[in-house]
């Protein structure tokens, strides 16, 4: 088995956001409250089993599906982890609009959402 590397620009991207959000994924499923808390990316200072059981399904579905991307590399799975990133791009924005959340933060990870689920998407889709 031979780890493949896309020639078009549109692959490189969404095989590069793919490992990125694979180590994303860890880091939300792996890391102690206090360390996440710490470095600004959580405004909690106990950890509940409410929080336990959000982090360890988000960080886990991250990294299971950006590994299935790599591992496989197949269009169906790049255009599910496109699609799946641009809906949570536009709920984030909802949310962010509601509650009228604007930090330099939310607008940096919800840039890498958009770019990372639409360079999946057109991966996916043949469009590279």
């Amino acid at each position: 088995m031979s780890f493949y590397w896309p020639e078009s620009f549109v692959g490189q991207v969404a095989l590069f956001m793919a490992v990125v959000i694979l180590i994303w994924g860890l880091i939300v499923a792996l890391a102690p409250l206090r360390l996440m808390s710490l470095t600004g990316f959580s405004g909690l200072k106990v950890e509940n089993g409410e929080t336990i059981h959000i982090r360890s399904l988000i960080g886990g579905t991250y990294a299971a599906l950006s590994l299935m991307a790599l591992l496989f590399d197949q269009p169906m799975i790049y255009r599910t982890f496109g699609l799946a990133l641009i809906f949570g791009f536009l709920t984030r924005l909802l949310w962010m609009a509601t509650i009228k959340s604007r930090s330099i933060k939310g607008g940096i990870f919800l840039a890498c959402q958009a770019v990372a689920g639409v360079f999946m998407l057109l991966y996916g889709l043949g469009w590279a």
